[in-house]
């Protein structure tokens, strides 16, 4: 991580002449009684995001060190945005220019863009079927598959009343329903017209 930038220090809100945090995403105890200050050692969490423990008395609370960041040096929190967004989805890169406040929403939407979101990396849904071609049907929250969109339609969630075969190919129910000749399966279909 490297940034052309000066390092700025300041104190931490709450915890003023004890310890300090920097634009980066370093924090140190402060120089006081003849010690020089030192950096703290900083713990990763599951996800990768970085915290440290600050003292006071006999007390000691974890803070998460993004969250220090853009609170010393970002501004106040915007309402309704009350999560830490990293710019570039890198949980250890907390320094101020990659932070900003944001909402779950716009979290989503940052993983999706920058490839971590689990569901947009999906290539086939839970039975199988591929998120290509006609299967693939696309609404304003997401996609879904259209197979398992007509099961669905009829009540046969399982999927043994529908036969599957290369969708391009045509398709025919199990149980006697009308069959889908080959090449005539569209994407513009709805489920009641078959």
């Amino acid at each position: 991580m490297t940034h052309t930038q000066i390092t700025e220090w300041r104190p931490i809100q709450g915890y003023e002449g004890f310890y300090e945090i920097s634009n980066d995403g370093r924090v140190r105890s402060s120089r006081r009684r003849g010690t020089d200050g030192r950096e703290l050692s900083q713990q990763t969490r599951p996800g990768g995001h970085k915290t440290v423990a600050l003292y006071r008395g006999n007390k000691h609370r974890r803070f998460h060190v993004h969250r220090l960041v853009l609170t010393h040096f970002g501004g106040e929190r915007v309402p309704g945005k009350d999560l830490v967004l990293h710019a570039d989805d890198n949980p250890e890169n907390n320094h101020i220019s990659n932070l900003r406040w944001g909402s779950r929403r716009e979290n989503s939407l940052d993983a999706s863009k920058n490839g971590r979101n689990v569901n947009a990396n999906k290539t086939h849904c839970s039975r199988g079927h591929p998120f290509t071609g006609v299967n693939l049907r696309m609404y304003a929250g997401g996609r879904n598959c259209w197979a398992c969109s007509i099961a669905r339609s009829r009540g046969d969630m399982s999927l043994g009343g529908l036969i599957l075969k290369d969708l391009n190919a045509g398709w025919r129910p199990a149980t006697g329903r009308k069959q889908i000749e080959p090449g005539t399966f569209r994407a513009e279909e709805s489920p009641e017209s078959l």
